[in-house]
């Protein structure tokens, strides 16, 4: 998702979005396949949810290591 959204004009919360929905469709597949089973009230909305929540996380410290550490001219 991070090399999607530095390397393309993509808009970044569509990137998150869109990158979370891949990897419920994939786990999705594996519901289907039998090899992987829901159980305590956990179900596919969950883990939607939970995956937006987890890229947004993981652009957000992108963005602060690129704005901290990172210098203007390149890699430091």
């Amino acid at each position: 998702m991070l090399y999607w959204i530095r390397h393309t004009r993509v808009a970044h919360a569509l990137a998150v979005v869109l990158s979370s929905v891949l990897l419920t469709g994939m786990e999705l597949i594996l519901v289907a396949l039998g090899t992987l089973r829901y159980g305590k009230g956990w179900n596919v909305g969950w883990t939607t949810l939970s995956y937006i929540l987890a890229l947004a996380l993981v652009y957000g410290y992108y963005r602060l290591h690129e704005r901290f550490f990172t210098s203007r001219y390149g890699n430091p």
